[in-house]
C-alpha cells in the first residue's frame, strides 16, 4: 500500500501542472509543488483544508457540486476558469479526476490547473485580426456580419443601422496624401466608439456602420444629430484646409430573419439620396420602398 502511495506521489510531483488531491469529505490531502509555486500559497494554507477555503483564496469558481456526478460516474469532467491574483490574469483548464483503490472505487479526486493563457492569448489575437480593422480597431465586415447574424432569427427585437460615408475624404486624400487620411479615420473612429461603445464598424475605406438595438425614436434623432457633428473635422497642412463631414442612411429592421446583403442594399440607397441632397446629412430608409 505504502509503495503504491509513494510511486502516485512520486507521478504527481513529476508533473508539471500544479494539482491537488481531496478525500470524499473534501480535505486537501495532497498539494505537489508546482502548485504552491503556481498560486503563491504555503503548505499551513492548503493542507487538510476545505476545498471551498483554497478556492476562495484563489478567487475562483469551480463547481464541487459535480463531485457526485465524478464519483458515480466515476469519469474526468473538466472546465475552464480565470484567475486574477495580483492583478496577474491567467486562464487554465481545470480537470477534476477520480483516484481508485484495487477495488475500482473512488476514494478521492484530483483536481489539475493547466495554464492555456498562452494559448487564450493567441486566440484573442487571431480573433482581433479576424474581426477587428488594422486601422482603427473598431469591428470589420467580418466582425460585423458576426455582430449581425448573433442578433438574427429574434421577433422581439429591432436592429437599426446607422451607414456613415464621409464627405470630402477623397479631396483629403488627393490634396493631403494618405497619411492625413489615415489621421481623419483613426480620429472619427475614436469619436464615434466613446460615443456610440463597441457597436461601431469600418466596413471599408471611410465606410463606417452603427448598430442600435431596440432604439427609441427619440433617442435615435439625439443620436444622428450628435453623431453629424462628431463627422465634421478639420485637417491643415501648409495653410491649406479640408473639412469633412459625413452623410448619413439609417436602415431598422426586424431581427427575425435578417438579410444582410438587403441591409446593405437599402443602407447605399439612403447614402446616395443624401449625398446627391448636399451631403452633411441624414436620410431614412423609405420602408415603401422595393429593393
Amino acid at each position: 500500500m505504502n509503495n503504491n502511495y509513494n510511486n502516485l506521489k512520486n507521478v504527481l510531483e513529476s508533473m508539471p501542472m500544479a494539482l491537488y488531491v481531496k478525500n470524499l469529505e473534501n480535505k486537501i490531502i495532497y498539494v505537489n509543488k508546482v502548485f504552491f509555486k503556481t498560486f503563491n500559497l504555503t503548505y499551513n494554507e492548503v493542507f487538510y483544508k476545505n476545498e471551498k477555503a483554497i478556492l476562495s483564496l484563489l478567487n475562483i469558481n469551480v463547481n464541487i457540486d459535480n463531485d457526485i456526478e465524478i464519483i458515480r460516474e466515476k469519469k474526468t469532467v473538466c472546465c475552464e476558469r480565470t484567475i486574477n491574483k495580483n492583478e496577474n490574469q491567467k486562464t487554465y483548464q481545470v480537470y477534476k479526476s477520480p483516484i481508485f483503490n484495487n477495488k475500482n472505487e473512488v476514494i478521492s479526486i484530483m483536481t489539475l490547473y493547466n495554464d492555456i493563457t498562452c494559448i487564450k492569448n493567441r486566440e484573442d489575437k487571431l480573433e482581433k485580426l479576424a474581426y477587428r480593422d488594422y486601422l482603427t480597431n473598431l469591428l470589420n465586415l467580418r466582425g460585423l456580419i458576426k455582430y449581425i447574424s448573433s442578433k438574427s432569427n429574434n421577433p422581439n427585437k429591432e436592429i437599426t443601422l446607422l451607414f456613415i460615408d464621409l464627405d470630402n475624404f477623397k479631396k483629403l486624400n488627393d490634396t493631403f496624401g494618405h497619411k492625413y487620411g489615415d489621421k481623419a479615420l483613426k480620429i472619427i473612429a475614436k469619436r464615434l466608439s466613446e460615443f456610440s461603445g463597441n457597436n461601431v464598424a469600418r466596413i471599408g475605406g471611410d465606410e463606417f456602420i452603427i448598430i442600435y438595438e431596440n432604439i427609441g425614436y427619440n433617442e435615435l434623432m439625439n443620436n444622428v444629430s450628435k453623431i453629424l457633428s462628431l463627422l465634421r473635422l478639420k485637417l491643415e497642412k501648409n495653410n491649406e484646409e479640408v473639412f469633412i463631414s459625413g452623410s448619413i442612411g439609417v436602415v431598422t429592421e426586424c431581427c427575425n430573419n435578417l438579410d444582410y446583403d438587403k441591409l446593405i442594399a437599402k443602407g447605399d440607397i439612403c447614402l446616395y439620396k443624401a449625398k446627391v441632397n448636399g451631403k452633411n446629412q441624414v436620410v431614412f430608409d423609405d420602408e415603401d420602398f422595393k429593393i
